[in-house]
């Protein structure tokens, strides 16, 4: 009889303890850098516990509009009985200390994110399957289950899992038309029709646009007249036709 392999708490969860330290101490010198990685990491990615404490330090200095660096993060710790838990200013300071400048923050926050994904399907598999063996409902398992994989890939996919798809589209559709006219997101090159370009902000540099609709109703040449209209203002177009 096969014996169930139910993982030990002893086994070394998956971690990436130096990359963690490498995101923090990028964020310590360069604090801008918080932009492409704050949507990819929340405070739980984060294996080391003290690590966890320090990245989420940043994130609420960030979002009180305060400046980031070794100095306020090292006061609002010490304010709030964390330093010590930390390893003092000298930790902080360490980090900031080993920085490459050049250190490519974000592939390391996809690492340290899909390391979290691990550590979650660890988890939720260990709990779920102690629930079976101690005869919990197996519907109510398999609703858990599904809840916490939905909640994990939302996470990672940036949407809300409490919010439809629908109403998550528009609400950020809202949110570019907003910024757009605002002048708050830059414009790219225009499509030359002034309603679409207040929705989408033009033709913006690594943004990919469908343009969808039945057979026959022309989206080939609008695609055409989109990229005439690019090519009359100056910028090169490249056209592939892949019919049937």
């Amino acid at each position: 009889m096969k014996k169930n392999n139910i993982p030990h708490e002893s086994i070394m969860p998956p971690q990436e303890i130096e990359l963690e330290k490498a995101i923090l101490g990028i964020l310590l010198t360069i604090p801008d850098s918080i932009n492409e990685v704050q949507e990819l990491l929340k405070p739980d990615c984060f294996y080391n516990p003290t690590h966890k404490d320090i990245y989420s330090t940043i994130i609420k200095l960030k979002e009180s509009g305060s400046v980031i660096d070794i100095l306020t993060v090292t006061a609002y710790l010490k304010k709030n009985d964390l330093l010590e838990k930390v390893g003092g200013a000298y930790a902080i300071a360490s980090l900031a200390a080993e920085v490459v400048s050049a250190a490519p923050i974000k592939q390391y926050a996809y690492l340290v994110n899909e390391k979290w994904i691990a550590r979650e399907i660890i988890r939720i598999g260990y709990e779920h399957t102690r629930g079976a063996y101690n005869d919990q409902d197996p519907f109510d398992l398999l609703d858990s289950i599904e809840k916490e994989i939905s909640d994990i890939r939302a996470f990672i996919s940036g949407v809300e899992p409490d919010k439809t798809l629908p109403i998550i589209l528009d609400e950020r559709h809202k949110a570019k038309v907003k910024m757009v006219q605002e002048g708050l997101l830059n414009s790219g090159i225009s499509t030359k029709n002034k309603k679409l370009d207040e929705v989408i902000g033009g033709f913006v540099k690594t943004n990919l646009i469908y343009m969808a609709a039945r057979p026959g109703m022309g989206k080939s040449v609008k695609a055409m007249n989109f990229a005439k209209s690019v090519a009359e203002q100056g910028h090169g177009v490249m056209f592939f036709s892949l019919e049937m």
